[in-house]
């Protein structure tokens, strides 16, 4: 994935887990799977620190060339 891309998938996946984790629990019938909560918590965790370390190499990764990619 390119920086950018991952610069517009972050707040989106973050925003998700918000609704999952606080908002859709106030929902009739909602199940709450905490071991998924988790798991995505951690994988957006991790993806933000990959994120933010090729940032650093590209010089904030708003400079970075269009189709920079993280590994």
């Amino acid at each position: 994935m390119t920086i950018e891309e991952l610069e517009v998938l972050l707040p989106l996946a973050s925003d998700q887990l918000f609704r999952n984790e606080f908002i859709d629990t106030r929902l009739p019938g909602f199940k709450r799977d905490s071991e998924k909560v988790q798991l995505a918590k951690a994988v957006i965790s991790r993806v933000k620190e990959r994120l933010r370390l090729a940032q650093q190499k590209t010089g904030n990764g708003r400079q970075a060339k269009a189709g920079s990619s993280v590994a």
